[in-house]
């Protein structure tokens, strides 16, 4: 048993995998979004550090562990490890890199960004000697870093905890949370619960993707946005089997018997049976051929 699979499947809308265009019962059919991970996106996350998961017919994704090894694109940083979904790697200051000109240059972590910066010279002369000193430049404030925590899994109307706690800021400061829903599943409107603090919470009304952002301030600058990913399940629906024949206690003598019996749901779900899939409409006769060992009991 099971739902209808999911875009491009029998009866389902290849573009969006929402309606059972082909429901005998003359009404739409919920099909599932997916019926495997090829059938979701990493909805903008690094392909480095998740990967798109299908979950009871709904796409989310799961961030790997953290650790994984990944490469941020930035010469200036290293090593470079997925954290919290995203590939990040502490600044290298004072180590070599190449400016875009091929010039030598020096790592450096200016205002919170750390890249590859030219060296500003300063040149004095007297009449004996010239003499040339080399300086880095410097910030007085650097950008505090956000980091929203690992993606969630959770059921419909279960509490999805965030942790905003791997939150910093390089001189230390203290820092002010700020946690925003950007994205909801159609139909959703689930809010946060104490949006202004390190470990916020909230409890999906929809099945789909929550998507919330973080960002830290530190009194003076704001950081850039921390992303990270509610998935909500649906539940399955409760669906009952009663058998009428064979009744209990009948001991099969044949190779193969015939069972017969009701299946029991909620209407327009699709129930599988022998690798048939037929869909319920309050209820669905059931009359599969199954091979038994002679001799046992049902």
């Amino acid at each position: 048993m099971g739902l209808h699979g999911g875009p491009g499947s029998p009866g389902c809308d290849t573009e969006t995998g929402n309606v059972d265009v082909s429901s005998p019962l003359g009404g739409p059919a919920t099909c599932a979004a997916c019926a495997t991970p090829a059938d979701c996106s990493l909805d903008g996350t690094d392909p480095q550090c998740n990967d798109p998961v299908c979950n009871v017919g709904t796409c989310g994704v799961q961030s790997r562990p953290d650790g994984t090894t990944c490469d941020d694109g930035n010469a200036c940083t290293g090593p470079d490890a997925c954290q919290a979904g995203a590939c990040v790697g502490p600044c290298v200051v004072g180590g070599s890199c190449t400016l875009s000109g091929g010039d030598p240059s020096s790592c450096i972590l200016d205002g919170g960004t750390c890249g590859c910066a030219a060296l500003a010279s300063t040149t004095s002369t007297s009449t004996s000697s010239t003499t040339t000193s080399t300086t880095l430049p410097s910030g007085t404030d650097a950008v505090p870093i956000a980091f929203a925590g690992r993606n969630v899994v959770v059921g419909v109307g279960q509490l999805a905890t965030l942790d905003g706690g791997g939150s910093f800021d390089p001189d230390g400061d203290a820092l002010t949370f700020a946690w925003t829903v950007v994205k909801r599943p159609a139909g959703g409107t689930a809010a946060l619960l104490s949006a202004s603090t390190a470990t916020p919470s909230l409890r999906p009304d929809v099945a789909g993707l929550y998507r919330i952002e973080l960002i830290v301030t530190d009194g003076v600058l704001q950081g850039d946005p921390s992303p990270v990913d509610v998935t909500a399940m649906g539940v399955p629906p409760a669906i009952s089997l009663t058998i009428s024949d064979p009744v209990a206690g009948v001991t099969i003598s044949a190779d193969r018997v015939t069972v017969r019996g009701t299946i029991a749901g909620p209407a327009n779900v699709g129930v599988s049976v022998n690798g048939v899939t037929a869909v319920v409409s309050g209820h669905a006769s059931l009359q599969p051929t199954c091979r038994s060992r002679q001799g046992r009991t049902s």
